[in-house]
């Protein structure tokens, strides 16, 4: 198992000798999350459509019986991860190996995280989205920071603009950007809320300003400790 590709060779045959006795200790756990999570969104995991660099990809709902979606423009733009949803939830690790997987075959590991984590960074639009990521790979990229929670509660963080409650004022070339309040954007951004809300997912914003003071880092540190430790499976 040594040379090229002896890392994710080694895992594969850990994962072969372990994984039916993780599998037959997890089973009975399943369903007790389920259970304590019946109020959650309802469905299961089909795919993550995400990343999105350039032109947001348009998404239609094909089958309303069983959610399925299509991209019908701008799929080139972005990613879909389609592989099962680990019982554990999703770790950067297992994130990684489906990039590479899909997208860099020929590469080992580190050279696939770099570049996975260079595309999601393409994706951000702003400075305190930017942060946000920073922040979180900071923290759980290493060894196995999780993007899905392992309780399957399903998680939205917003990072909100002024262009998210406010309209731009005209101005010249050479003067700052400024922006008005406007009622439209802030009552369309809280109806989405309790669209999400009543849905069963967890809506957490953040206002692009806090995140450009210089606490920025550590505020949002200590805002993925308490979220991560809130969702973390119960010890059987």
């Amino acid at each position: 198992m040594s040379g090229g590709g002896g890392w994710q060779a080694r895992r594969e045959c850990i994962e072969e000798l372990l994984g039916p006795t993780r599998q037959a200790l997890e089973d009975p756990q399943e369903a007790e999350y389920e259970q304590r999570f019946k109020n959650g969104p309802r469905g299961s995991f089909k795919n993550l459509i995400f990343a999105a660099v350039g032109p947001k990809p348009q998404i239609v709902l094909r089958d309303a019986v069983s959610n399925e979606v299509e991209i019908v423009r701008n799929a080139e733009n972005c990613l879909v991860y389609k592989d099962p949803l680990p019982l554990q939830g999703l770790t950067w690790r297992q994130m990684v190996t489906w990039w590479q997987a899909h997208h860099m075959p020929d590469t080992e590991e580190p050279e696939a995280a770099d570049a996975l984590y260079r595309r999601l960074y393409r994706s951000l639009d702003s400075l305190p989205e930017q942060t946000v990521l920073r922040t979180y790979c900071a923290r759980y990229a290493e060894p196995d920071g999780l993007l899905l929670a392992p309780d399957r509660s399903r998680i939205v963080i917003e990072v909100d603009g002024a262009h998210h409650y406010g309209i731009k004022n005209p101005t010249g070339a050479d003067v700052r950007t400024t922006y008005a309040a406007s009622s439209r954007l802030y009552s369309e951004m809280v109806a989405e809320d309790r669209r999400l809300r009543l849905a069963g997912y967890e809506i957490y914003r953040f206002g692009g300003w806090e995140l450009t003071r210089p606490d920025s880092p550590q505020v949002t540190s200590d805002f993925f400790t308490e979220l991560l430790t809130r969702h973390k499976k119960p010890t059987p």
